[in-house]
């Protein structure tokens, strides 16, 4: 069975981002999984994607300019702090 939806993973792949704990919800939640290689648009993939899931302040930004669902993950409370003093920081899944 095809994933129904799908997460654009935008920033660096690395642990802090939250980007384990986006691979790990694509696969429990069977979505398609799009981490940007660097050569695509940000743009064109935030605007195909259900859900971004957004490794950095501004990739929520562009997200919410684009009408986007965002997800976000932190693990410790300096990270938290950071997350809850985004402008847009009530609708963010965190």
């Amino acid at each position: 069975m095809a994933p129904s939806k799908s997460i654009l993973f935008l920033g660096r792949q690395d642990h802090d981002t939250g980007f384990e704990a986006c691979t790990k919800l694509a696969k429990d939640k069977n979505w398609k999984l799009v981490v940007l290689d660097g050569l695509s648009n940000p743009i064109i993939e935030i605007k195909n994607a259900d859900y971004v899931f957004a490794g950095g302040y501004l990739v929520a930004l562009e997200a919410f300019a684009n009408k986007k669902i965002v997800l976000a993950h932190y693990d410790n409370p300096v990270k938290k702090d950071y997350w809850l003093m985004h402008p847009m920081h009530k609708h963010i899944g965190l």
